[in-house]
């Protein structure tokens, strides 16, 4: 059995939702960043790939050619303290915003939620996914990449399905999201929240002037996407 993601889209393509974190809670996730950093972990994939000045760390659960998701190895480190801390991290970004832009998503794109929200329960079928609870991000997304700075490079993210988002935190100046097919510039300060989509349009980063950005991204594995579609349509 087959599915075709290609209609699968959301009702907008780039959408601004303002500032959705409050300073305490920002407080609350560069302090987890810190420790997570302390612990003296490495981005799994150092290559340099173009995109900006630092690689990024991939947290969360993707499916490439495997027959079924796995864990990435950012969030399944040898190093037990690594893990202890990237999930604190992400417990705090699940219980922070993922229920809002699962709420987001439902209400400005309710067919593409509709599509989406059987993510978590077509997991929760495999063992050693159900098990690490900070990676259940109630639907919402499936994998969320950090790293300080951005990418100034002019790129599309292929495996992303549905929308994309994201959320910097710091103190900076720069550091624009470009959209060049929309003729669009958008400038988002600490704490607002972008959607857009990321398999879609091309975009990259306005050089960063001056300060300390962390970028939160979050999304969905195209590969996930279709296989809840596919094990929705089997049990029910």
């Amino acid at each position: 059995m087959t599915l075709s993601l290609r209609r699968i889209y959301p009702s907008f393509l780039v959408k601004k939702f303002g500032v959705v974190v409050s300073e305490g809670r920002m407080e609350e996730i560069r302090e987890k960043w810190k420790m997570f950093m302390e612990t003296g972990a490495k981005p799994s994939s150092v290559k340099h790939t173009g995109r900006g000045i630092k690689p990024a760390f991939h947290f969360g659960i993707w499916r490439r050619y495997q027959s079924i998701p796995f864990i990435t190895k950012d969030s399944n480190s040898k190093n037990e303290n690594q893990n202890v801390a990237s999930d604190a991290f992400l417990m705090l970004i699940r219980n922070s915003f993922a229920r809002e832009i699962a709420t987001f998503t439902e209400h400005y794109s309710p067919k593409l939620w509709a599509k989406q929200k059987g993510i978590s329960s077509y997991l929760s079928q495999f063992q050693h996914i159900s098990c690490r609870k900070a990676l259940d991000f109630q639907s919402a997304f499936t994998a969320v990449a950090v790293k300080e700075g951005n990418s100034e490079r002019i790129h599309i993210d292929s495996n992303d399905q549905g929308i994309t988002w994201v959320l910097p935190i710091g103190e900076w100046e720069g550091g624009n999201l470009v959209f060049p097919q929309l003729g669009l510039e958008v400038p988002l300060r600490s704490g607002e929240l972008l959607g857009f989509s990321a398999n879609l349009l091309a975009h990259y980063c306005t050089r960063i002037k001056s300060g300390n950005r962390l970028v939160i991204t979050m999304f969905t594995c195209k590969h996930i996407f279709g296989d809840s579609l596919l094990y929705s349509e089997l049990v029910n």
